[in-house]
C-alpha cells in the first residue's frame, strides 16, 4: 500500500516521430507505408502490491504497409493492410486482490497482423461492407509482481480474428440528411 504521506514529482519527455509516404501507380489506387512512435507517460499507483507504487513510460513503434482500391465506375472499394507494433514497458492494467488495480509495465510485446476492407453500392443510397483481421500479439517479456512469467503469452483483450458485415443507408432530401447503419461484428 502507497505511503499517503510521501509526494512524488517526474517529468516525462519524449520525441514522437512519424514518417509514411505512399504512391500511386494508377489513378484509382494507392500504395502507402507508415512507421510512427508513440509514448504514455510514467506515473505512481495509489495502491499496489509491494514494489509496484512506480511504472515507466510505455513507447511504441507502428509499422504499417498497405494498399487502396476505388473502383470508380463501380463504386468499390477495396483496403488492404499489413501491420506490426513493438512495444516497450507496455503499461498494463492489473488488480491484486489486498491492493485493487493498479498499473504494471510489461518489459517487451508486440502485435502483428492483416486487415481487410471491402465496400461496395448496393443501389440508390445503399451501400454494404465487409471486413476481417487477423492478429498475433506475444509478450516478448513479462513477469508480474506475483512472479509469474507471462512471456510467449498472447496480449490481454486482443482478439486473434474479427470481422464485421454491415449495410449504410445515406439519403438526402429536403427535409435533411437520414443516415442509417448497421452493423454485425464478431471477435475471436
Amino acid at each position: 500500500v502507497l505511503d499517503t504521506d510521501a509526494s512524488f514529482k517526474d517529468h516525462f519527455f519524449e520525441l514522437t516521430p512519424m514518417v509514411s509516404a505512399s504512391y500511386r501507380p494508377t489513378e484509382s489506387s494507392q500504395v502507402y507505408v507508415y512507421a510512427a512512435k508513440a509514448f504514455k507517460a510514467g506515473g505512481f499507483n495509489l495502491t499496489a502490491p509491494t514494489g509496484e507504487q512506480f511504472f515507466d513510460p510505455e513507447t511504441s513503434w507502428t509499422y504499417e504497409v498497405g494498399y487502396k482500391r476505388s473502383l470508380a465506375e463501380s463504386g468499390v472499394d477495396l483496403k488492404l493492410a499489413a501491420f506490426h507494433v513493438d512495444w516497450t514497458d507496455m503499461q498494463l492494467s492489473l488488480f491484486d486482490p489486498v491492493a485493487g488495480g493498479y498499473v504494471e509495465n510489461a518489459g517487451e510485446s508486440t502485435s502483428e497482423g492483416l486487415e481487410l476492407e471491402l465496400d461496395a453500392p448496393l443501389g440508390d443510397s445503399w451501400r454494404v461492407f465487409v471486413g476481417a483481421g487477423i492478429a498475433r500479439t506475444e509478450f516478448q517479456e513479462f513477469t508480474d509482481a506475483f512472479g509469474q512469467d507471462a512471456a510467449g503469452n498472447s496480449l490481454a483483450n486482443a482478439p486473434e480474428q474479427t470481422w464485421n458485415v454491415g449495410m449504410n443507408y445515406d439519403k438526402e432530401t429536403e427535409g435533411g440528411l437520414y443516415f442509417a447503419r448497421a452493423a454485425y461484428v464478431g471477435v475471436q
